[in-house]
């Protein structure tokens, strides 16, 4: 299975990071590349755009399942 772009081995953070924290990366990084995109320093695939929404609805799904 190949290793999804934003999995914890994927970005180097660590698996036992909390969901929230995760979560927190995972949004400043899409901020990150969406304001770069906007300002034209550079392209981010609309495909790698949806990746990125993908697994922040999976993370927040997780941390309401936890609650």
């Amino acid at each position: 299975m190949q290793a999804n772009l934003f999995t914890a081995s994927a970005t180097g953070l660590s698996p036992q990071l909390k969901t929230e924290t995760r979560l927190a990366l995972t949004l400043a990084i899409q901020r990150i590349c969406q304001r770069a995109t906007a300002e034209g320093k550079t392209r981010v695939r609309p495909a790698t755009l949806r990746k990125m929404e993908r697994h922040v609805s999976e993370l927040r799904k997780a941390m309401r399942a936890s609650r």
